[in-house]
């Protein structure tokens, strides 16, 4: 599974985004996990946000799953819903958050 990854604009200090994403990466080892670019389609992405706000820019991004809104440094529950949509057999430009 290809997993793509959208920062957000990063105005909360106190959440290490990257350091959830090199998390991340270990837990899902068996994936491509990288930078979200608009010339690759992605079977999901997950967006890491700071906060609540979720202001990070999905125009132009191709995705087969959709997206998994990560919006605390909640591991488990990220991993969960990616899971998730690695299984569903169907397409959906679907939001799922955690």
């Amino acid at each position: 599974m290809k997993i793509g990854i959208k920062y957000c604009g990063g105005c909360n200090p106190k959440y290490d985004r990257v350091a959830f994403v090199d998390k991340l990466r270990k837990q899902c080892a068996h994936c491509e996990v990288k930078a979200v670019n608009n010339k690759e389609t992605f079977d999901c992405v997950a967006v890491v946000c700071g906060c609540s706000v979720a202001c990070a820019g999905l125009k132009d991004i191709n995705t087969r799953k959709g997206f998994v809104m990560v919006r605390e440094d909640n591991l488990d529950a990220t991993v969960k819903h990616l899971q998730t949509l690695q299984c569903e057999a169907s397409e959906s430009d679907s939001k799922l958050y955690v």
